[in-house]
């Protein structure tokens, strides 16, 4: 059982501080008439191999009916043996009298349609929980609305009892929204943690509560992004609680107390956030304990309270290149920041618009601080990306048991339609693999059903098990890969064109010889990886990069790797950075 956590923060080689705030968006381009997102990724299903609540359990999604059973049933089934591990709910209104649960599985799925219509509404007891995701680990929630009609209390409750395994970590919530509850996401509050979790593009919507409450000293390494918080008590805390968090360009609009909360003290950062009309922004209860705490480059428009960052821990704090318009009859202080003890927090960069803004007990360091009249600032709210996008791609379905030249025929098959991103999907189970599968210059997905999709090594060659020839828009999503300490998982090479992109996520790498993932040699690839899992290789470095000849010989590039949100261990070395390679590695755990 996991007792403790690690936050890694590791970024080198960019002085580009704007980098991670810009990743992520869900721009689009066109190649021979077929849209491709520029950056992230799209959405893709569902397979045949994925279970329909509807076909398999009789669920009816007419609003009417009672679909507790139903759903319930494809809860118990998910992911056993034989089973599929993703639970489809096509577009449909599922109505819910009893909670519904999911108990000590991993490597699973609950994925909806379409996030504006796919929702699941309770017409249970008042202060009701919808879902309780129970000993949950490596799995994915995405495409859903949970619709608690002012009744339910916890929409998702994300809680390990410790009665049977596994400990809630490596989950994604992405595309979801969570409307007219006390709780969108409860985490870690019946004894277990809830930990190594990404919240992406999601929306809280009247949360009286909060949008995201953390429970105890293992809930840690929470990470938000791109989400909306509007008209909820608080959009994250971890008060009455306990665990840490990261919030970045997300969006909150008239929080009643504050759009985040911390009590016991950890690491947390808020950067490129957006907050209109809420009492406050980031408030901490008093302790003399110590916090890291990073509040970075938001814009605070209009709160209702004069001190809009109020914390009583010692820090060390950051506030840096915030920019923070108060009310017309506000007075300052605008900051505060005392302790118990004292308080150590430095000011950098930062804009207000009353005087003396800054109040501590400690040390206190202002660089670069200015006031500007109110009228100055003129705040334009900004478009969160929307929901991933769904095309009609051309599927290619890797039969069940097939081995490499099986699968690398119909990768080959799939190449042959140029320009239109085809997917070859490959059903969960178990694949030997016992030659490289080449996935040459080429827009392509590769696609499995989760970390319950394997392809393992079984050959006597020098591998590696999968080569990416540098292609021009490649995606790996939803699949794990075991060099089974005889080859190295992925290579990235060869071909090195202007734009050209690999984008993984959700891809678990597993026991390379040498390396988990090589990016060699790279001036121009822009290679993304997002809720990724590298471990179990105690003679390898995890991830290895290296610059290609003009990265090498002191060329600014476009080219770089960026490594957000995941979890790594058992290897001899993390990080092998070379050649004038740019790597940015942020919120990892080890």
């Amino acid at each position: 059982m996991k007792i403790s956590k690690l936050s890694l923060l590791a970024a080198a080689f960019t002085s580009f501080l704007g980098l991670a705030e810009s990743s992520a968006r869900l721009a689009t381009e066109s190649t021979a008439g077929i849209s491709i997102p520029a950056e992230s990724d799209e959405f893709v299903g569902p397979f045949s191999s994925w279970t329909d609540v509807r076909a398999a359990y009789g669920a009816v999604g007419d609003g009417v009916a009672d679909d507790t059973r139903s759903i319930q049933r494809g809860l118990d089934d998910l992911g056993k043996p034989g089973r599929s591990p993703v639970l489809f709910l096509p577009r449909g209104t599922y109505r819910i009298t009893k909670t519904l649960v999911l108990a000590s599985r991993i490597n699973v799925s609950i994925v909806g349609e379409d996030p504006a219509g796919t929702s699941i509404i309770w017409d249970g007891e008042p202060g009701g929980t919808m879902v309780w995701l129970n000993g949950i680990a490596y799995s994915r929630f995405v495409r859903l609305t949970l619709d608690g009609k002012g009744v339910a209390s916890v929409a998702v409750e994300q809680s390990w009892d410790m009665k049977q395994p596994h400990f809630d970590t490596g989950n994604e919530y992405s595309d979801d929204t969570f409307v007219d509850v006390e709780y969108g996401i409860h985490g870690g509050f019946k004894g277990g943690g809830f930990a190594e979790t990404s919240i992406r593009r999601s929306q809280f919507l009247r949360n009286s509560q909060a949008g995201v409450a953390l429970g105890n000293f293992n809930t840690l390494d929470i990470w938000i992004w791109y989400s909306l918080f509007e008209d909820c008590g608080t959009g994250v805390t971890n008060t009455p609680g306990a665990g840490n968090y990261h919030v970045y360009n997300s969006l909150f609009r008239r929080s009643a107390r504050s759009d985040l909360a911390m009590g016991n003290t950890g690491g947390f950062s808020a950067r490129g956030n957006y907050s209109i009309g809420s009492k406050a922004f980031f408030v901490g209860d008093s302790t003399s304990n110590p916090a890291t705490i990073n509040i970075q480059h938001n814009v605070i428009v209009d709160p209702i309270d004069s001190a809009v960052i109020s914390f009583g821990n010692q820090g060390p704090g950051r506030i840096t290149d915030n920019t923070i318009r108060s009310r017309d009859l506000a007075v300052g202080p605008v900051v505060v920041w005392r302790s118990l003890i004292d308080s150590d927090v430095t000011s950098l960069g930062n804009t207000f618009t009353i005087p003396n803004p800054l109040n501590s007990n400690g040390r206190l360091t202002s660089i670069d601080d200015r006031v500007v009249r109110r009228a100055m600032i003129k705040p334009v709210e900004p478009a969160l990306p929307g929901r991933l996008p769904r095309f009609e791609r051309e599927v290619f379905e890797v039969s069940p048991g097939s081995g490499a030249r099986e699968i690398q025929k119909t990768i080959n098959a799939a190449l042959r339609q140029k320009g239109t991103r085809p997917v070859v999907h490959v059903p969960f189970g178990t694949y030997s693999i016992s030659e490289t599968l080449i996935m040459p210059a080429s827009p392509i997905q590769l696609v499995g059903d989760g970390y319950g999709t394997i392809l393992r090594w079984e050959g006597t060659g020098p591998g590696p098990l999968v080569r990416l020839m540098s292609p021009s828009k490649v995606t790996l999503r939803e699949i794990q890969l075991d060099g089974a300490g005889k080859v190295d998982s992925i290579v990235v090479d060869d071909v090195d064109q202007p734009g050209s992109r690999v984008y993984m996520g959700q891809v678990e790498l597993r026991s390379g010889k040498r390396t988990n993932l090589f990016v060699n040699g790279l001036d121009h690839t822009n290679v993304q990886l997002e809720d990724l899992g590298y471990a179990y290789s105690p003679d390898a470095v995890s991830i290895k990069v290296t610059g290609g000849p003009l990265s090498a010989g002191g060329s600014r590039t476009e080219g770089r790797t960026n490594i957000f949100s995941g979890a790594s261990s058992g290897h001899r070395i993390s990080y092998d950075v070379s050649g004038g390679a740019r790597v940015l590695v942020r919120d990892l755990w080890y």
